[in-house]
């Protein structure tokens, strides 16, 4: 009796979902405190206007579960709808939310949404709100993620509040080093220097490159980029993979190859955007070290996402 009770209430969630905006009906759930649906990723890449205008004009008042609700979905929207005016508006909207009622929203919340907003929809609004409010509101200057968001929206403001910020001398470690990422990712020299600075105290071993790589990768700075395509040369076997057997040592460079794949435009290996797909690791890397040693400084690192 149990399944088919479970199994009823699925297929009506299910009809309802299909007979009307399914958008609106996880909002009417988050409304009445009840289990969201789960909308798919064509959901979302194929929402018309009139489902959005649904969206936005759907009253929130001042529940905070409805609220990160709304701005969950608005940001969602965003990474994966098709229609570049349809993600124009639920950026503008998203930031509009932040902008009035964002005391009200956890910051994990507004990172998750914030950071899927493609650069292409960030006008000079946009950012203009997000900078007024990092640059005065002490909360968003003590986390880590909002900060890193500081350096992806960021405009000449917020560099002053970003070097500040790493200056403090009472600021947690983990803060003054998501300052300087975000600063270099602002072309902030001082930044930059000091991040290559600190990276060259540690040579890159499995545990190092999982705390640091990922953070430079970030920067999305040519100066950064180009000390990773150092470490590509290091043949010393100090990063590791597991197989059933236990960890296999190898280079630091394939990983790193790997990794830098997604955000470096024409890079010379092949690859899906997550994976290297070549069958020969060690040809690949050599290409790679040969290729960075001639383009040098000339290469184009990809900003349109966080």
């Amino acid at each position: 009796m149990k399944r088919f009770y479970i199994i009823t209430i699925y297929i009506l969630v299910h009809l309802t979902v299909n007979g009307q905006n399914p958008f609106k009906v996880v909002l009417d759930a988050a409304a009445r405190g009840e289990q969201m649906p789960y909308l798919k990723k064509d959901d979302y890449a194929q929402l018309n206007n009139a489902q959005l205008n649904e969206i936005i004009n759907y009253p929130v008042d001042t529940v905070q579960s409805l609220l990160e609700t709304k701005v969950s979905l608005l940001g969602k929207i965003c990474a994966n709808s098709t229609n570049e005016a349809i993600v124009y508006r639920s950026a503008q909207n998203l930031i509009l939310i932040v902008e009035d009622t964002s005391s009200l929203i956890s910051d994990g919340a507004l990172y998750r949404s914030l950071s899927l907003v493609p650069a292409s929809v960030i006008d000079q609004n946009f950012r203009q709100i997000f900078n007024n409010r990092f640059s005065t509101d002490l909360v968003w200057q003590k986390d880590n993620r909002l900060i890193k968001l500081a350096g992806y929206y960021g405009n000449d403001q917020t560099k002053g509040a970003l070097i500040n910020i790493y200056s403090e001398e009472g600021n947690a470690q983990k803060i003054k080093w998501s300052a300087l990422l975000a600063a270099s990712r602002l072309n902030v020299t001082e930044a930059t220097d000091k991040i290559i600075q600190i990276a060259n105290i540690n040579s890159l071993n499995s545990n190092v490159y999982h705390e640091l790589v990922p953070d430079l990768l970030y920067t999305r700075n040519t100066k950064v980029y180009q000390w990773l395509f150092n470490q590509l040369k290091v043949a010393e076997k100090r990063c590791s993979y597991y197989r059933e057997s236990g960890k296999v040592p190898i280079q630091c460079g394939y990983p790193l190859m790997e990794d830098m794949a997604a955000y470096i435009k024409d890079y010379p290996i092949e690859h899906d955007g997550n994976l290297i797909l070549v069958n020969d690791y060690e040809s690949a890397l050599n290409e790679l070290i040969i290729w960075a040693d001639s383009v040098k400084d000339s290469f184009s690192i990809d900003r349109s996402i966080f």
